[in-house]
């Protein structure tokens, strides 16, 4: 999961749950402007109204100014406070930092059974990462029961979105056999993928794990890699 501000064009257009930022004078599109313009506090005062108004984004915007100190004081508390306010009016990108907020007891008592439900409301609305996070928290019974066929099929719901750390996870999981039969070919593939998205350890896992395959299996990672990566990650199986 990632420290410090998010990329808030992304956050824009893809998961600002809906509203219409691209309205001419919205003052939560100036604030991100201002944001883009280094101008922070600009960015806050134009925030902060509106948030406090209701409006999610708003809100999910204010609290990353405070989790990083850009224009105020940096604030913990008050940073969980705004994304708390944003993540339960449905904001999918807050409900993952507020999942991850109590992950790291940051702003909050640190708890892995909040922690969990957060990012769990958040990958069920189709964030990518947050499914990646989740399918860690069963694959660990960190806030959950361990359960090994859900943090696969997790991990696999963010690696068929392009998420690396899912990729890997699932190299990790066919690879020892957890909850599966070792799939050494599998685990490779994964590997390698995630090696191409230049997921840190991947490309070494994948060469330590050649030492243990046959020609044919590799001969058959490579070919299933190369067709799920054709594919955009939906013909991987």
């Amino acid at each position: 999961m990632r420290a410090g501000l998010v990329a808030l064009a992304v956050i824009v257009i893809v998961v600002s749950g809906g509203s219409a930022l691209a309205q001419s004078g919205d003052p939560v599109l100036n604030g991100f402007q201002a944001w883009q313009r280094g101008d922070y506090t600009t960015a806050h005062d134009l925030w902060e109204p509106e948030a406090r108004a209701g409006n999610v984004d708003a809100a999910y915007f204010l609290g990353t100014l405070y989790a990083t100190g850009r224009g105020v004081s940096q604030d913990n508390a008050e940073a969980a406070r705004w994304i708390r306010m944003a993540a339960e009016q449905g904001h999918v990108e807050a409900q993952r930092k507020l999942g991850q907020l109590y992950h790291m007891g940051r702003g909050v008592v640190q708890d892995d059974a909040e922690a969990t439900r957060w990012m769990q409301r958040a990958a069920e609305a189709g964030h990518p990462e947050a499914a990646g996070h989740l399918g860690m928290q069963f694959y660990r019974g960190r806030g959950v029961a361990r359960d090994l066929d859900a943090a696969r099929r997790w991990f696999r719901i963010a690696a068929r979105r392009g998420v690396a750390e899912g990729m890997h996870n699932l190299g990790v999981v066919y690879g020892n056999g957890e909850g599966v039969p070792p799939d050494l070919a599998r685990s490779h593939m994964w590997f390698s993928l995630a090696a191409l998205s230049d997921y840190d350890g991947a490309a070494d896992a994948a060469a330590a794990l050649m030492q243990r395959m046959t020609p044919e299996q590799i001969a058959l990672a490579t070919e299933m890699a190369r067709r799920c990566r054709a594919s955009d990650y939906d013909d991987c199986d």
